[in-house]
């Protein structure tokens, strides 16, 4: 016999249903107004808005997980903890001072921000509704149109590129990946059948344009993970799937034997990508060279921004990428933390939301992406709620289009 009916627990469950919903509303219209009057909202403002939402976050994820006790919920508090605890003891390579003290805070609450995003929009059941995402696509889209009708374009580093409707003068990254949240949001609606398909042709074809004209590589990176993720998933129901993994083997074969023959490979590399990996080598080599307390708790906030000849213009910049950027500056128990976090968004999730993970996992491995920068990552951890259909586990895949209605009577 089942239990009998709970009132007041059901009004409860579904009073908290309402304000995580409102909430994750809330959420993302911070993170869209935030992105898109970047450029003309004081900065006063601006730095309170994102502090209070960090803030916010982070209580949420705190809340949200501590519903059920779950080996991802434990990760979800162990990551969170790891990351606070080394950012208060990274504290003591700071210099005493307001600015110092600002630039230490700032700093963690960038990296903080993001992994409780994940963290909450990984955790909660309300899906948020399709309408709002695709306004919040279309005012992104509208003010990278209009900011370039108004400004034209830009020389950025040796390319001609659409001037930055967000992150100030030098936001031209921060523009590409507002515009590539935007598709790839369109994308996953329009995959699910959740808006129109002349909709999602409106909305996600000038994205694609503009997301292709700033010319930003590690958002292309970024599609090119999310839909192979997709289409890996995919060739468990293929019975040709052997044929397509041998192709990706041979791809990635035919990567290894050109970087072997190839004369000066590793300069060609280094160049093609505008010195990241000389810059990953000299960071690994610094960290080698570091005490066993600085390698376990990092070195401070700003510590991994130097100047290097490594980068062609030649000017102070960091790893350009995220997980040697928590190593350095966090330690091993900052970097633990962030993988916790990623590790954790992935238990119990769908083809989509995995997608999504590796698609922000991408992009921090060659840039310093999405998690390092906190209203971007709030934005894309949005997309976690976008398709909540049953997990591989419970469901292999999910269909393209509309699916078909049972007739009556039909089992």
């Amino acid at each position: 016999m089942s239990a009998p009916d709970n009132p007041p627990r059901q009004f409860f469950a579904a009073g908290m249903y309402g304000v995580v919903s409102i909430a994750s509303v809330l959420f993302l219209v911070c993170a869209v107004t935030y992105t898109v009057t970047f450029n003309v909202m004081p900065d006063p403002l601006r730095r309170n808005l994102a502090g209070v939402l960090g803030a916010a976050l982070l209580i949420a994820a705190i809340i949200v997980n501590f519903r059920h006790f779950s080996t991802k919920s434990l990760l979800m508090y162990a990551g969170l903890g790891l990351v606070l605890v080394s950012a208060v003891i990274d504290y003591t390579f700071e210099t005493i001072g307001i600015e110092a003290a600002f630039d230490y805070i700032a700093d963690t609450l960038k990296l903080v921000t993001a992994l409780a995003a994940i963290a909450y929009f990984s955790s909660v059941t309300p899906k948020i509704k399709p309408i709002y995402f695709v306004l919040s696509c279309i005012a992104v889209a509208a003010v990278a149109a209009l900011t370039y009708a108004l400004q034209g374009t830009i020389m950025f580093g040796v390319s001609i590129r659409p001037a930055p409707f967000t992150g100030g003068l030098e936001g031209v990254h921060s523009s590409a990946y507002a515009l590539t949240w935007a598709f790839l949001g369109t994308a996953i609606l329009w995959r699910q059948a959740s808006i129109p398909r002349w909709l999602a042709l409106v909305i996600i074809v000038p994205l694609a344009v503009l997301v292709l004209y700033f010319q930003v590589r590690t958002t292309w990176f970024m599609v090119i993970a999310y839909f192979a993720t997709i289409y890996v998933t995919q060739l468990r129901q293929d019975s040709t799937r052997w044929m397509h993994g041998l192709v990706i083997i041979l791809i990635l074969l035919l990567g290894v034997a050109a970087y072997q023959i190839v004369p000066d490979a590793a300069t060609a590399l280094s160049d093609f990508s505008s010195g990241r990996t000389t810059a990953y080598g000299e960071r690994f080599g610094t960290l080698a060279g570091r005490t066993p307390f600085e390698l376990i708790f990092g070195t401070g906030a700003g510590s991994d921004f130097v100047f290097t000849e490594a980068w062609w213009w030649n000017t102070g910049m960091d790893s350009h990428n995220s997980f040697i950027h928590f190593t350095v500056e966090t330690g091993i128990i900052g970097l633990i933390g962030a993988i916790f976090v990623l590790v954790a968004a992935t238990i119990s999730a769908n083809i989509t939301q995995i997608a999504v993970i590796v698609s922000l996992i991408a992009a921090s491995l060659v840039s310093n992406g999405p998690l390092e920068r906190p209203m971007l990552g709030v934005l894309f951890a949005t997309l976690l709620v976008l398709d909540q259909t049953a997990p591989p586990a419970r469901q292999a895949q999910l269909s393209y289009g509309p699916k078909k209605r049972r007739l009556h009577g039909e089992t």
